[in-house]
């Protein structure tokens, strides 16, 4: 067991050294699809794209006004927490936000301070929800990111939007799908870790629960009863417990922050952390952030084979579908859900069978 452990950090090590990058990455403009292909989602690999949404109405139009006008009256899923960690571990409980469905106007009230919601609110739906729920933005941005269609031969499986305020945090996880984050204003800031460090993040198995507000404006968790155990990452890598989890020590996160008018790729089974920045389109501080668009995107090729593991709302660490939307800061993202590349000369992350070709991004458009 401790050679094992030893060539494991080792591999590790390796892939740090031989091809992982200290640190993300820029991109000027957008790239050529067969480049990219070959620099990025072929080696695994994230890296931010600036300027890549210049042309985008929704940078200058998507004002709290602008968007009332647009899309106010329209009903949308709302998940709403205590404390801003939706899906997340909480004591020796995986808890998921209520859901609820309420108007937009009345999310941006909530979010602008001009009414009491009690709790934190976040858009975030992952179910392609801003093609279904608020088709009428898709005329403000690109519903697809044209070199990634063409890079993976296939337009994107969902676009996400996700908006909401500083306090809402998404725990440590990772997707099996291409990932691109659009932000439309605002920033989110990201820790990121290469699958190749999955063996110093710490899983653990949880009862499933929701919370659930009472009349008296208190939340309850409530348990799923009957539902199986969920896996998932128990540390918070802003505060890391290294006594509980020495392991953790050995990982190499990396810190981007990505701001209004750039994307991030965030390649298939990479571990990410995100928080909302303190910018906000309302004029108040911390209130709300800017919406991102996220798209998500499947290969045709026989690449990745991801291992889809289904969700129900929270983010079930192996698990493949969502259906969250991201907050505040407009991105859009492109997921993929990448192939599990058959063999590797890199360090290629543990949970990836090998692959030859990457697993290809599915596009999705947030606005996490």
């Amino acid at each position: 067991m401790e050679s094992l452990k030893k060539r494991v950090t080792e591999f590790s090590l390796e892939a740090h050294e031989l091809y992982l990058n200290q640190s993300v990455p820029y991109l000027e403009e957008s790239p050529d699809p067969l480049q990219f292909y070959r620099d990025w989602i072929g080696p695994n690999k994230p890296c931010i794209i600036r300027n890549a949404l210049s042309h985008w109405p929704a940078l200058s139009r998507w004002t709290p006004d602008y968007l009332r006008e647009k899309v106010g009256s329209k009903v949308i899923s709302v998940a709403v927490t205590p404390n801003g960690f939706a899906d997340a571990v909480n004591g020796d409980r995986f808890v998921m936000p209520e859901e609820r469905r309420m108007s937009f106007s009345s999310v941006l009230d909530i979010l602008e301070g001009k009414q009491q919601g009690g709790g934190v609110f976040y858009v975030q739906k992952q179910c392609s929800n801003l093609l279904d729920e608020l088709p009428e933005l898709t005329d403000d941005l690109q519903p697809h990111v044209s070199w990634m269609s063409a890079a993976l031969g296939k337009l994107p499986d969902a676009v996400n939007f996700w908006l909401g305020e500083a306090r809402a945090v998404t725990s440590m996880h990772k997707d099996h799908y291409e990932n691109l984050y659009c932000v439309v204003s605002g920033e989110k800031n990201f820790i990121l870790l290469p699958p190749t460090d999955r063996p110093f993040i710490p899983y653990g198995t949880y009862q499933p629960a929701v919370y659930r507000q009472r009349d008296d404006g208190e939340f309850e968790v409530v348990d799923q009863t009957g539902s199986e155990k969920v896996p998932w990452i128990p540390l918070d890598p802003l505060d890391p417990d290294l006594d509980r989890y020495p392991e953790y020590r050995r990982a190499r996160p990396l810190r981007c922050s990505v701001k209004a008018g750039e994307m991030l790729y965030l390649p298939s089974l990479w571990f990410h952390h995100v928080q909302q920045s303190h910018g906000c389109i309302a004029g108040k501080p911390g209130h709300l952030n800017a919406p991102h668009v996220q798209t998500l995107e499947r290969p045709n090729a026989p690449h990745r084979a991801p291992e889809h593991t289904t969700r129900t709302h929270a983010r079930a660490p192996e698990r493949t579908t969502r259906t969250h939307a991201r907050a505040p800061e407009r991105t859009t993202r492109t997921h993929a859900r990448a192939p599990e590349r058959t063999t590797r000369t890199h360090a290629r992350a543990p949970e990836r069978t090998t692959r030859t070709h990457a697993r290809a991004p599915e596009h999705h458009a947030y606005t996490r």
